[in-house]
């Protein structure tokens, strides 16, 4: 470096110092070593090299504590500070111009490198700093920070391998490390540890990657420790970017786009971990940020808060993908928390996929704004609730393709709108599922294919509205499926395909609620369906709904409501231990069974079915007074097809059962083996054909207590109702007398 390079420089130098509030005062010292007049060494060794050797500096001497070190390369050369001996400074201004600007700052092993002040890497051209070991030591006060790219067009490089790299505040002051200041700053970490932090004082450290706007700020960790106590902002006004690939990364927090305009991302691959109390990601509008995670690479955060403000024309945008098998554990994850208008609102998205992992205490997918998570693999983990759809405005969508999903609640329309869709995976929902919570709330569940497991209860429409539509796939409600719990509410269940199994259906409970029914699909109710005073059922003909030792409550006061009994199957199959209260809602013409009556309106069901994979029987009830009257008029049941089935019983309770079998109108009686509306010749035939058989016998060969035999008790319920037709019923008592001797009689001459 000639004398005039070195005047011009001092002078550019000083200006700078003066409006940054540098001491003036401070000692010069200006490096003429390797790396100068054409000078390229790099050997540790060679004397031309070492910071301690005097004759490497201008001014004939070392720098100390309170100098201000210049150090202007032009060539390839390093300027080492060796093992075993120290070196100081007040502040040091490293810069490489030239045609191959790759001569640096070199910190070597067992070094012990203080500044007590400002450290700046390339200030107008490029500059960099090499550290394989040591310790490197950057005291800041109320104006020093370390710099890497200074001004405009500037780019400035530390390669931290080995040792540690500690920048800490002095008395109240806090720390900054920039990455990216106006120009362009890089930070390569391979290895040792970089501690930004506050020395015990009330300051904080912090690191700023892309600070001003212009500036561009890149942190690439491999491995090694970066611990940061007070905040990582990847993208402060400007665009910052951080590729982890191993090593650790622990902060207080972490904003990644903190300002508008600003752009935050980062990469996690390979083994690489991340700590941190919050991790905010486009915190103010018009920004723009984005996590992804691959390999194993682990995020750990109290906090992670996606997309937080959003402005007249400026939204925050931010996206979250894990995929290999990377995880993260998070306390609180809020995604897209703000809205400003109807076209400006804040937007968020999370990605999942092949055996990544999300584990979480509770989540806001959409608190105000418009929040989106895509579960293609891997396990999701919720230990309380997750909600889709927080705030009026809020929009949360669910799309669930593949993988484990394990919300210990779930919550879609709190307020605002909620969806999930899902078309593959498992939804196993620990306790209760809620589609539309709060008045005014939507909630919407889609599920053609997977499993949906809801441990407690479901309500479709618990206050708002809500709208469960099944095409395929598996879906169990332990206890309570309810739709349209409470008053204003609205809850639809359409069922077209796949399977659905619940404890209790019920279908209008305060609210409104409607229930549509498929022939294709398959419908279980194991211990109640009610049907609400506000419900209406609709089924296609052939459509089935399986009693598995469940009652039939219907609490409606409107047949017209309920057109799908006409073309519904019920099959009551709880077993034979098991009696299914089955409340008659028809009106009873008193005997006048003419075909007007088999009418819809009528609370017709198409086919009462008793007996499946396991026996039915049912009780007929009157807990309810269907027809409004008031009076008190015992009401009955019409079907059009009755089936008696292996185990089959009736227990009247002093009502009617009306059927037609494809013929005229009958009433039902118990000892009615033909089903052909009396008790007669007929029925003691068949009885007197199977008596003594002991299993596998039916109601059409005489077994009218369902026990799978013919015998004595049989045939005293065929004997309490012999001679009974639609116009005649028996003296029970005058009956078993005249039968007894003859059923006796037949079953003698049948043995001979």
């Amino acid at each position: 470096m000639t004398s005039s390079h070195r005047f011009v420089l001092s002078i550019v130098c000083a200006v700078l110092l003066v409006l940054l509030g540098t001491n003036a005062n401070a000692a010069e010292y200006h490096w003429q070593g390797a790396g100068t007049g054409g000078n390229t060494a790099t050997d540790p060794s060679y004397p031309t090299t070492q910071w301690d050797n005097p004759s490497n500096w201008w001014e004939g001497s070392v720098p100390n504590v309170a100098s201000t070190t210049y150090i202007a390369l032009t060539n390839r050369g390093y300027c080492n500070v060796m093992s075993g001996t120290g070196a100081q400074a007040q502040t040091v201004w490293v810069e490489v111009e030239g045609i191959t600007p790759e001569g640096a700052l070199h910190i070597g092993e067992g070094m012990d490198f203080q500044v007590e002040g400002k450290e700046v890497v390339a200030n107008r051209a490029t500059g960099k700093i090499v550290q394989t070991g040591g310790n490197h030591r950057v005291f800041c006060n109320s104006y020093a920070n370390v710099y890497l790219g200074y001004t405009s067009g500037s780019s400035g490089t530390y390669e931290l391998s080995g040792g540690e790299f500690t920048v800490e505040s002095i008395y109240n002051y806090e720390c900054r490390v920039h990455v990216g200041y106006y120009g362009t700053g890089t930070f390569l970490q391979t290895g040792g540890t970089h501690n930004i932090r506050n020395a015990d004082y009330s300051g904080r450290g912090h690191l700023y990657v892309g600070h001003q706007q212009g500036s561009a700020g890149l942190y690439s960790l491999s491995g090694g420790d970066l611990i940061v106590d007070g905040t990582e902002y990847i993208g402060y006004y400007s665009a910052g970017e951080f590729v982890q690939t191993g090593g650790t990364n622990m902060a207080d927090e972490i904003y990644l786009g903190r300002y508008e305009y600003s752009s935050g991302s980062y990469e996690l691959a390979g083994d690489g971990s991340v700590s941190a109390t919050k991790l905010i990601m486009a915190y103010a509008s018009g920004t723009t940020a984005s996590f992804s995670i691959a390999g194993s690479g682990s995020v750990s955060v109290s906090e992670l808060t996606m997309a937080y403000d959003a402005s007249s024309g400026f939204n925050a945008t931010a996206s979250f993908s894990i995929a290999g098998n990377g995880s993260v554990s998070v306390n609180e994850l809020t995604m897209a928390c703000d809205y400003y208008s109807s076209s400006n609102y804040t937007t968020a998205m999370f990605s999942l996929s092949e055996s990544g992992s999300l584990t979480a205490r509770q989540e806001v997918i959409g608190q105000e704004g418009r929040g989106t998570f895509n579960q293609s693999g891997g396990t999701h983990t919720v230990a309380s609730i997750m909600t889709l759809g927080y705030e009026s405005t809020a929009v949360g969508t669910y799309d669930l393709t593949g993988g484990l999903l394990n919300p210990s609640g779930m919550t879609l329309g709190l307020n605002g709108t909620g969806t999930c869709t899902q078309s593959g995976g498992t939804n196993s929902v620990a306790g209760e599922l809620h589609l539309g919570h709060n008045s005014g709330g939507e909630g919407a569940y889609y599920l053609s294919e997977g499993t949906l497991n809801v441990g407690t209860s479901e309500y479709v429409g618990l206050r708002g509205n809500g709208t469960m539509t099944q095409t395929g796939g598996t879906h169990t409600v332990t206890e309570r499926l309810c739709l349209g719990y409470d008053t204003g509410s609205h809850g639809t269940l359409i069922i077209s395909g796949g399977s659905l199994v619940a404890g209790d259906l019920h279908v209008g409970r305060l609210g409104y609620a409607e229930l549509s029914l498929s022939s294709g699909a398959y419908l279980e109710v194991t211990n109640t369906l009610t049907f609400g005073g506000n419900s209406r059922f609709f089924a296609d003909a052939g459509s089935e709904i399986h009693m598995t030792g469940a009652a039939f409550e219907n609490e409606s006061t409107n047949g017209y409501e309920l057109p799908g009994l006409g073309n519904l199957k019920m099959i009551f199959e709880g077993g034979s231990g098991v009696v299914d209260p089955f409340e008659a809602a028809a009106e009873d013409m008193m005997g006048a069974v003419g075909a007007g009556v088999f009418a819809t309106a009528n609370f017709l069901l198409d086919t009462l079915q008793l007996g499946g994979t396991a026996a039915g029987r049912i009780q007929l009830v009157d807990d309810f007074d269907n027809q409004a009257d008031g009076i008190g008029v015992g009401e009955a049941v019409y079907v059009n097809t009755l089936i008696m089935n292996a185990g089959a019983t009736i227990d009247l309770s002093g009502l009617n059962l009306y059927y037609l079998n494809g013929g005229d109108p009958k009433r039902f009686f118990c000892g009615d083996a033909n089903l052909d509306g009396g008790v007669n010749v007929g029925d003691l035939g068949i009885l007197a054909g199977d008596y003594g058989q002991t299993e596998g016998m039916v109601w059409a060969g005489g077994d009218f207590t369902g026990d799978g035999a013919v015998n004595v008790a049989d045939m005293g319920v065929l004997a309490a109702n012999y001679g009974a037709t639609e116009s005649a019923i028996p003296e029970p008592a005058s009956a078993v007398l005249l039968l007894s001797g003859g059923v006796l009689a037949m079953f003698r001459r049948r043995k001979k």
